[in-house]
């Protein structure tokens, strides 16, 4: 499981996040096959992503695409 940590001034200009966030998290599973977890936290800024699996990870090969789709999710800069 992915689990992304969501900080204030995430997705500023996106009107509802909710269905956002569904839409990414429905996207990312059918294109990746890995689940997302969002969780939200204040205390900081952009986001924060985790990675926790007990069976399967992700291969170091497919890190970098997964990281990369998720920050241009949240225009992370």
């Amino acid at each position: 499981m992915i689990v992304i940590s969501i900080g204030k001034n995430v997705l500023l200009g996106i009107k509802d996040k909710d269905k956002y966030l569904e839409d990414f998290r429905a996207a990312f599973k059918a294109e990746y096959d890995y689940p997302i977890m969002y969780t939200n936290d204040d205390s900081i800024e952009g986001i924060k992503i985790g990675f926790r699996f007990k069976d399967r990870g992700i291969p170091l090969t497919k890190v970098d695409k997964v990281l990369h789709r998720i920050k241009s999710a949240f225009h992370v800069q």
